[in-house]
């Protein structure tokens, strides 16, 4: 897919390439698990970036 005219916050970036990752548009999480999610944020904030950094792969 050609992304002639790329810009990010109105601004053109360096690149004219549009980059799609496989299966992105798939990846979603229905409006249950969001405001759970959510919830589990705003309520205990420490637990629940402590679980999503252990998510991350880090290398």
């Amino acid at each position: 897919m050609s992304g002639e005219g790329v810009s990010f916050l109105g601004e053109p970036l360096p690149f004219s390439e549009y980059i799609e990752l496989p299966n992105w548009r798939h990846r979603h999480v229905g409006i249950e698990a969001y405001r759970e999610f959510w919830r589990r944020s705003v309520e205990n904030h420490e637990d629940f970036w402590a679980s999503v950094a252990r998510e991350i792969e880090w290398f």
